[in-house]
């Protein structure tokens, strides 16, 4: 009876001394790195952790407005509840939270904006979220900001 290889035949030390060390080092890291779904580059700036650099951006452009005037109470990542906790046949179900990129006040008028790359605005489970947002708090202005 012949053994099976297994899956996952990786070493879990990895010998650079030795002929052919550093091609099976990389050959290991190719394979544990994973590809993200939604390739973005997360961006530090002013503070605050950004997913993206178009976020950054449309940050820069949303306090620039605020000292303008034409906005005012900008919020960068509020949180909003979408499903509360409930119990499922004794399972207790986590609640489900939407975090917004920013959220500010336009006049009397409460805008949320989320900033979206076309490929994750188009994501149905993106779509979902944004419909049950705005079930939920049809007083809020949504606004999407695809770049």
């Amino acid at each position: 009876m012949t053994k099976r290889k297994a899956i996952d035949d990786t070493p879990d030390v990895i010998d650079m001394t030795l002929p052919g060390g550093i091609e099976q080092a990389e050959k290991v890291l190719k394979k544990k790195r994973k590809r993200q779904r939604y390739p973005h580059r997360r961006v530090f700036y002013d503070d605050h952790w950004f997913d993206s650099i178009d976020e950054r951006e449309q940050y820069k452009d949303l306090v620039l407005r605020v000292a303008a005037g034409e906005i005012r109470d900008l919020v960068v990542h509020p949180r909003y509840l979408i499903l509360p906790a409930f119990e499922y046949r004794g399972e207790h179900v986590r609640p489900i939270n939407y975090t917004a990129d920013f959220a500010y006040f336009e006049g009397d008028q409460c805008v949320v904006e989320d900033v979206k790359s076309v490929r994750t605005a188009g994501a149905r489970d993106y779509q979902l979220i944004v419909k049950r947002f705005k079930s939920l708090y049809r007083e809020i202005e949504f606004r999407e900001v695809v770049r």
